[in-house]
């Protein structure tokens, strides 16, 4: 009898399951394979052998395990790092880029746990055992591996003990003064005031006469000719302002380093309203020391314009331009478990309330023992060195870093256990919380009502997804097309798979990410605004991803194909179209 052979056409099934060999009568026999080993199935139905590869390069140590990790600045310019024991290699164009090679702090275990986001030249990368770190690419042969600092934030919970925290320096330019050249410095004013040392007094409750009209100057020359660098400051009006309403209303702040010559450094107009003893803060960009820093004003004395009057301004030494000072604890309660300050403090943020009722913040410079540690302090001097009773710790530690991050909507987000801290939006560095719209943001329990952790976020369009070992969930602003704000904000569960700690792809419309046994690939799909349901991409060739998904990459060019190695070594790959 003639043995008759089918011609198959179409192979868009592709390899299917073992599960499915018997089953001749399901439509999908017809366009599948038992076995499909370096070949790619096409989109249209065709088959082509897999493309080759080209050797470009062994790793450092054939013998270690390595990670390719991608940086890509735009379609003309990428680049492959190799990430391996303790070492970062680049790559680009097929070879090698020159000697480039990167001291890096992680150890080979932990390489293929690392996150990463990219934006430009720049790549921050995290784990949950190392500080975030910062790679930047500043020349084509030039890249740096450094800290990524948070400036101001994220925090733990207030302090509720009753330990206090005691600064021995306000951050002052100028220390207390009790008359024009004494304890250091001297002080001048336009109209030759005989009191104006009193505005740098610490007293911020007086009616000071710091001009006969509605315009002048106060002026402060550090002692021993020494330059010193400000970036704000904070002004408290009179005691009487409301009097006469002799407030200056305009002004500029100048450096000079002759006394003759000035820069001028920050400009305010139409600072009108006062109240009584109400204190004002000022912020400005400035890396220039000077001898010389003044006040120059106008629009003060009232209605009649005669006897401009003041309490108190602070200049604020940049913290960079500080000599570290003590801080002081007292008592270990509170601190890290009861255990006190720490060496692994060193770096560590703490947010101080002053008793003006405004937070600042400082960083450890160094731990001298459980309870005294040097700081330097940022954003605004300190009123007084009272003990502080209201302070947080930066929330970062050793075993507590973050974990995974993201770009959405100009801000930079990471993750942490359920935590999930963005940045202010457009300044990546400042995790300040606020108020305002573009402030940085926190969400102690973003991954929901169970305890899972977060395993990956991700930009999506419209929300920032929040993959956790239970699901996957959208952060995004309250209404439509609403941006993400501290006023403005939703977190919706979807109906999906619990997710594994690999970093997700996107595919088109669709996101594409590894289900918590790291055994099944699922796809994303947004079917309204900020829900999404995920269904197995690979149900019916659900054999290939059994030996556990280390990574994914998705190629769109010349064919749509997901890649996955396996934890055996061997290369998984689904055509995909999105």
């Amino acid at each position: 009898m003639t043995t008759l052979y089918p011609v198959q056409d179409a192979f868009v099934r592709g390899e299917i399951s073992p599960r499915l060999h018997a089953r001749a009568s399901l439509d999908l026999y017809r366009a599948a394979l038992s076995k499909c080993e370096n070949f790619v199935t096409l989109p249209h139905g065709g088959i082509r052998k897999r493309g080759g590869t080209i050797f470009v390069g062994e790793v450092k140590n054939a013998a270690k395990t390595t990670r390719g990790i991608p940086f890509i600045f735009s379609s003309e310019q990428a680049y492959c790092l190799e990430f391996g024991d303790f070492y970062i290699r680049v790559y680009a164009y097929g070879a090698r880029v020159g000697t480039v090679e990167i001291a890096s702090p992680y150890a080979e275990a932990d390489l293929f746990d690392l996150a990463y986001v990219q934006s430009a030249d720049q790549m921050w990368i995290s784990h949950k055992d190392y500080p975030p770190k910062v790679l930047t690419r500043t020349a084509h042969q030039t890249w740096t591996l450094e800290d990524f600092e948070f400036l101001d934030g994220p925090y733990d919970d207030i302090n509720e003990t009753g330990t206090t925290l005691t600064p021995a320096e306000t951050g002052h330019l100028t220390p207390a003064m009790t008359g024009n050249t004494t304890p250091g410095g001297t002080v001048s004013n336009a109209g030759g005031v005989p009191d104006a040392y009193q505005m740098f007094d610490r007293d911020r409750v007086q009616n000071i006469l710091i001009a006969g009209d509605s315009i002048g100057y106060i002026r402060y020359r550090n002692a021993s000719a020494a330059q010193r660098v400000v970036d704000a400051y904070w002004i408290t009006a009179a005691s009487k302002a409301t009097t006469n309403f002799d407030f200056f209303t305009a002004w500029e702040i100048q450096g000079s380093n002759d006394g003759a010559n000035w820069v001028t450094l920050d400009t305010r107009t139409a600072e009108t309203g006062w109240s009584n003893s109400e204190t004002r803060f000022y912020e400005f960009t400035n890396s220039t020391a000077y001898e010389y820093h003044q006040i120059v004003f106008s629009g003060g004395g009232g209605d009649d314009a005669t006897h401009t009057r003041c309490a108190e301004i602070a200049f604020h030494i940049k913290a960079s331009d500080q000599t570290p000072f003590n801080l002081t604890a007292s008592s270990i309660v509170g601190i890290n478990g009861d255990a006190g300050f720490q060496s692994s403090d060193v770096g560590r943020a703490i947010r101080l309330l002053g008793s003006d009722g405004r937070w600042r913040w400082v960083r450890i410079t160094s731990r001298t023992s459980p309870t005294v540690v040097k700081i330097v302090l940022h954003n605004h001097a300190l009123p007084n060195l009272s003990p502080i009773t209201r302070w947080r710790l930066g929330t970062f530690v050793p075993g507590k870093y973050v974990e995974t991050g993201s770009l959405y909507e100009e801000r930079l987000a990471f993750s942490r256990r359920f935590s999930v801290y963005a940045s202010a939006t457009g300044d990546f560095d400042n995790f300040a919380l606020g108020e305002k719209d573009d402030a940085a943001l926190e969400f102690v329990q973003a991954g929901g009502g169970q305890a899972n952790d977060i395993v990956w976020i991700a930009d999506s369009d419209g929300a920032l997804l929040i993959g956790t070992s239970g699901g996957i969930r959208a952060l995004s602003g309250s209404g439509i097309d609403e941006a993400l704000t501290p006023s403005s904000f939703k977190n919706r569960n979807s109906r999906t798979f619990g997710c594994a700690r690999i970093r997700p792809v996107a595919a088109g419309q669709s996101f594409l990410y590894v289900t918590r046994s790291r055994k099944s690939i699922a796809e994303l799909v947004q079917t309204s605004v900020s829900k999404f349901t995920s269904d197995d991409i690979g149900q019916i060739s659900e054999h290939i991803p059994k030996q556990g998904v280390v990574e994914l990459a998705f190629q769109t060019d010349p064919d749509p194909v997901l890649w996955f190695p396996l934890e055996n070594g061997e290369l998984g790959g689904y055509t995909h179209q999105p």
